[in-house]
């Protein structure tokens, strides 16, 4: 099918407590891109995918990002992802989510929460994507 990326959000922010945690941010330095993307395939919205970018990486490649999916823009450009920490939870439709993804308030969404990490343990992405269970799959590859 024919997938599509639509850019919502694009936005230096200052990252909030856990943001901060996950990614390992130095109190003063608590400034991140937040951007928010729809996918959807063959026009049907699939996933909401926010996500928070460490701040130059978010700047250095705002253009590609807003565009494409985020780990192969990074990969493509040199950052390496070594690996990628990610939990699957479940919640409901808020307001913001029902409209996005065209489901009623209150639906229930799978949400993947992913933090990724480059060389030397360092997290440069962590996001949430959220998904009507019947629409979007995931594969995961487990290693020890």
């Amino acid at each position: 099918g024919s997938h599509a990326i639509h850019n919502l959000t694009y936005e230096l922010v200052t990252a909030n407590e856990t943001i901060q945690q996950n990614l390992r941010l130095p109190p003063d330095k608590a400034a991140v891109y937040f951007q928010q993307k729809l996918l959807s395939i063959n026009e049907l919205p699939v996933a909401v995918d926010s996500t928070h970018i460490l701040a130059e990486l978010g700047e250095t490649y705002a253009e590609v990002l807003q565009h494409q999916m985020t780990f192969p823009i990074l990969e493509e450009h040199g950052v390496a992802i070594e690996r990628i920490e990610a939990t699957i939870e479940c919640t409901r439709a808020n307001h913001e989510m029902s409209s996005y993804l065209a489901v009623p308030l209150g639906d229930p969404l799978l949400v993947y929460c992913y933090t990724a990490y480059t060389r030397d343990e360092q997290p440069i992405v962590c996001g949430e994507t959220f998904s009507p269970g019947d629409r979007l799959g995931y594969s995961v590859v487990l290693t020890t």
